[in-house]
């Protein structure tokens, strides 16, 4: 038999399920709606051979090109990663210390940046500001670093 406490806290689980599944719907509704212009985009970024992400200001993965799902299936052996935030997939419970999003986010500007990556490669990160809707959110490339 569950305690209350026990039982709170899985219903604070579920909530927090459902809100992330509400996101990743709301998300899949808006770019419906944008119609063939959007399928064209993402074939396109779809084709791009760099990893491609869309994060939201909130870190969460609106989009992710077939190289980023690729690399990121293949190094942090996860998958559906849309609505999930990104530090997550890292195993973090906060942002990267040398966050490009963060800061190209609040400078409104484009940042490229040398970040680390979990098997020990630097890779360079740019991150291009979004504004849409007043929402914020870049879009991210990145490129090993030779």
């Amino acid at each position: 038999m569950s305690t209350l406490s026990e039982t709170i806290e899985r219903l604070k689980s579920i909530d927090d399920d459902l809100k992330k599944l509400t996101f990743r719907l709301a998300t899949e509704i808006k770019f419906q709606e944008l119609g063939p212009e959007f399928l064209m985009l993402k074939l396109i970024l779809d084709n791009v051979r760099d990893p491609v992400l869309i994060i939201s200001s909130k870190f969460e993965i609106l989009f992710a090109n077939s190289a980023a799902k690729r690399l990121i299936k293949e190094n942090l052996k996860a998958t559906n990663i849309i609505g999930k935030v990104c530090y997550t997939l890292f195993k973090r419970d906060d942002i990267c210390d040398l966050c490009p999003v963060i800061e190209s986010i609040k400078a409104r500007k484009v940042i490229t940046k040398e970040i680390p990556y979990l098997n020990g490669d630097k890779w360079l990160s740019t991150c291009i500001p979004l504004v849409y809707n007043g929402v914020s959110a870049v879009i991210e490339i990145l490129k090993p670093y030779d």
